[in-house]
């Protein structure tokens, strides 16, 4: 067991590449990190007393204090220890002596400047080419259903605009999506950023990061041996009605085909597609989709466009929108101990104690594999994480009417 989720943490900052200045964690009260799986880059909210407004008055906003590294560890000396590499892009002075900025992970060539271009060989090279030698990411996490030979077009777009499209409207080699993609920092003891370019089947697919109840303290399971980490809080979000309606168990899509000069209706169910890749791949026993419901009645139609050397049926598009919506069936918002080490698309599993029945621990419908799509780590006094876990639907033995799904992480 991990005791040392329950020490001080250590937090230090370097401004402009100079000295790393450690910092009381008291200080830092209100100062948070954030990840989203939806957001391409991190962002620092950082909160330091300033008495003597030297960093919030005194001292012009230029490259020097603009640019900050942020260190986050369980120690000092710790090799795990996460660094931050942060553009200021916002700062707000006031009476109350605070240093108060608004940061964003630091990328290179990604605002700016537009390019127009083309791109030829894999789209798995593509992003490669981009995310090491524009952005100045240190490793990539590139999906191999995407090494495939494509010529990309990118018409006067940023590079955020450029891979924005492509997560979107993307699809892989076996008929593979929707993509997700974002950078994050990982632990190494010194600065290791990773661009982030996966489809969602892949982060579903993947193992367990770490197991969480609704504890004090963790435990280990007598069974599996594995931690149990403890929920400090949680707050759900059932969005049945809200996201079914909009056609999460068939999306219809319509386009012209350039090619035979007539409109084309294509059709996307949940399950049993004649492209298995297709098929939504659940976290949970059931999808938060009722079974008496008419699925022409909640069935969005999606005019797509023109077919054109991009795109022949506008799939990647149409499941973007389906799939992505079916992930947020279910959502849920627990606080935990601070972990440095999780990111958004990591999978996590919860198991719900019932302290007034024991025979019925299994009866909680939110147990089970959750993904991760936002990571806030709250700096102060102490470090905690909160967890915005996403997944389609719920676990439970008892009896409902709900859809069952034909594929689902076991």
């Amino acid at each position: 067991m991990d005791e040392r989720r329950q020490t001080n943490y250590f937090a230090g900052i370097s401004f402009g590449g100079e000295d790393l200045l450690y910092i009381d964690p008291l200080q830092l009260q209100g100062s948070t990190i954030t990840l989203d799986i939806e957001e391409f880059l991190p962002a620092l909210h950082l909160s330091l007393p300033d008495s003597s407004r030297l960093l919030s008055q005194l001292t012009p906003l230029d490259s020097n204090l603009s640019s900050l590294q942020f260190f986050l560890g369980k120690s000092v000396d710790s090799e795990t220890i996460t660094v931050f590499d942060f553009d200021t892009y916002r700062r707000f002075p006031s009476i109350n002596d605070i240093y108060k900025i608004e940061a964003f992970f630091k990328v290179d060539k990604f605002f700016s400047p537009q390019y127009c271009r083309s791109h030829t060989g894999s789209v798995k090279q593509t992003l490669t080419d981009i995310a090491l030698n524009e952005l100045g990411a240190s490793k990539v996490e590139i999906s191999e259903t995407l090494n495939f030979s494509k010529t990309l077009i990118q018409p006067s777009w940023t590079n955020t605009t450029f891979i924005d499209y492509l997560k979107e409207t993307l699809i892989g080699i076996g008929d593979e999506g929707p993509y997700y993609s974002f950078m994050y920092s990982q632990g190494t003891g010194e600065k290791q950023s990773t661009f982030v370019f996966k489809s969602l089947k892949e982060f579903i697919s993947a193992p367990v990061k770490r197991f969480f109840t609704n504890s004090t303290e963790p435990y280990v399971d007598p069974e599996s041996g594995e931690v149990q980490y403890p929920i400090l809080s949680y707050k759900a979000y059932d969005n049945y009605k809200m996201i079914g309606v909009k056609g999460c168990r068939k999306q219809t899509y319509r386009y012209f085909n350039y090619e035979t000069s007539e409109y084309t209706n294509n059709i996307l169910t949940l399950d049993n597609n004649t492209v298995e890749n297709d098929d939504f791949l659940s976290l949970s026993r059931f999808h938060s989709i009722d079974q008496n419901d008419d699925p022409d009645d909640n069935t969005n139609s999606l005019r797509t466009g023109r077919s054109n050397m991009y795109t022949e049926d506008f799939k990647g598009q149409t499941k973007n929108k389906m799939h992505k919506d079916i992930m947020n069936l279910n959502q849920l918002w627990i606080t935990t101990w601070g972990f440095e080490d999780l990111y958004p698309g990591d999978i996590i599993e919860l198991k719900f104690l019932n302290e007034m029945d024991a025979e019925k621990l299994t009866e909680y419908i939110y147990n089970g594999y959750w993904m991760i799509q936002r990571v806030i780590h709250n700096l102060g006094k102490q470090f905690v994480t909160t967890l915005l876990l996403t997944r389609n639907g719920i676990d439970t033995s008892a009896k409902q009417t709900l859809v069952e799904p034909v594929n689902w992480k076991k």
